[in-house]
């Protein structure tokens, strides 16, 4: 400030107050604390504009991984239309785009295909899924020119897109949509026909995440997507797949966010995966109190995802107890591929997964968006099914609930009937381990 006369005009205060807590927007006192602050920053007549920005931890969690996948490509493109401006997106292009100039997008300078999907719903699905197959025949064909107007085409979602005559560079980006066809083209780079083919590209510039979030869903609505696959791209789930990678030693699990992402990852014990729906089974099942549900009306169950009061993947929702639930089920599983178990409880596997806190803690369950009273109720449950003699006593105590219950597991009505969750609840009489 002591140098006010060599400024153009007055300098921007961008305040932040970051927080490893989850941010209540509705909270009316927080954002008149907030509102009281810049206006005393404003009165002070030193700044051109002021910003007060919040950071909880699921922003804080977003910038983050930005920090770790920095990306951006410069290429050519020529043949492209500007679209018509559109409030919250600074730029938008439509046309297509020479295999020549896309490569730069999606491969490296070593050659290895860049890690820009992480926004897709999906991983590549394989050389051998029928689509992926359809586009190998068409590059393979004696017109893969034909490509160009076969294709759907690539979306592809910017921060930021500077343009100087056709020469275009992106910071930031995601493929939002195209990652099959970005994968298979990948696959058969050095293939000569390929380098004739136009890829179709839909390229946008924004910051807006609710933008960003509005593009993906609707340019993956065109084909047959499960609502549990369109919330992998959510910053929630993001960040649960990062609190995941944070767990070494024996209780390591990998969270498959996008399906089939650890496909081509040798290292990674496929046993060990969790996927987005056995998450979402084995939380309801051990949380909710509704194994009856996640048995046979899954696909009900994942219509809730996100959605206010229906305890499935809410934004405040601390992560600890969705890590508990899928080592829960990891460890179910481990037993019933020893024998330990007999196979015929797989039936109801998800009936002993909600009778796991219940035998392994004398706690009730926390509010599940306080994370010193869900990590105080999550970190005992998990050290005992980290101990292989208390994990093992656990199920089978679980076992032995079910089998005194009387319950009918080899009914199939029953097993989706709120009668048999009822039956096997109060057959529990208070066994501990």
């Amino acid at each position: 400030m002591d140098n006010a006369s060599e400024f153009r005009e007055n300098p921007t205060c961008k305040t932040y107050y970051i927080t490893t807590g989850i941010r209540n927007k509705d909270d009316k006192n927080v954002e008149a604390v907030v509102e009281t602050y810049k206006k005393d920053l404003i009165s002070l007549n030193l700044f051109e504009t002021v910003e007060a920005n919040v950071v909880d931890a699921n922003e804080l969690g977003k910038l983050y991984r930005k920090t770790k996948n920095p990306v951006s490509a410069k290429i050519t493109f020529v043949s492209k239309v500007a679209l018509p401006e559109v409030e919250g997106i600074d730029e938008s292009f439509y046309g297509v785009l020479p295999f020549s100039e896309f490569r730069k997008l999606i491969i490296d300078e070593n050659g290895n295909i860049r890690s820009v999907f992480d926004d897709n719903v999906r991983d590549f699905q394989g050389k051998k899924n029928p689509v992926n197959s359809s586009i190998k025949e068409t590059l393979d064909g004696p017109n893969p020119s034909l490509f160009s107007v076969l294709n759907n085409g690539i979306t592809i979602v910017a921060d930021s897109v500077k343009s100087s005559a056709n020469t275009l560079t992106l910071s930031d980006y995601q493929i939002v949509n195209g990652c099959q066809t970005s994968n298979v083209l990948y696959e058969n780079r050095k293939n000569k026909q390929i380098q004739n083919i136009s890829i179709p590209v839909r390229l946008i510039a924004t910051r807006n995440e609710e933008i960003r979030a509005l593009i993906t869903v609707s340019t993956n609505n065109q084909t047959a997507i499960k609502k549990e696959q369109l919330s992998a791209m959510s910053d929630f789930q993001k960040n649960l797949q990062h609190y995941y990678a944070t767990i070494e030693g024996d209780g390591k699990l990998y969270y498959e966010r996008r399906a089939k992402e650890y496909n081509s990852d040798r290292k990674v014990v496929k046993r060990r995966i969790i996927t987005i729906a056995n998450q979402l089974k084995s939380f309801s099942s051990m949380f909710n109190k509704d194994p009856h549900q996640v048995t046979t009306y899954f696909g009900k169950l994942a219509k809730n995802i996100g959605e206010p009061g229906r305890n499935l993947f809410e934004p405040d929702h601390c992560f600890a107890p969705y890590y508990l639930s899928g080592l829960t089920y990891y460890r179910l599983d481990s037993l019933f591929n020893s024998s330990d178990i007999e196979k015929r409880f797989k039936k109801v596997r998800f009936y002993l997964i909600m009778l796991v806190p219940l035998i392994a803690s004398s706690e009730d369950l926390p509010p599940l968006n306080s994370r010193r009273k869900t990590d105080k109720y999550c970190d005992p449950i998990i050290k005992k099914l980290n101990d292989p003699e208390k994990c093992r006593k656990i199920f089978l105590t679980a076992v032995k609930i079910i089998s005194e219950s009387e319950a009918a597991i080899d009914d199939k009505q029953s097993l989706k009937s709120r009668a048999m969750t009822d039956q096997i609840l109060q057959a529990y009489k208070g066994e501990k381990v």
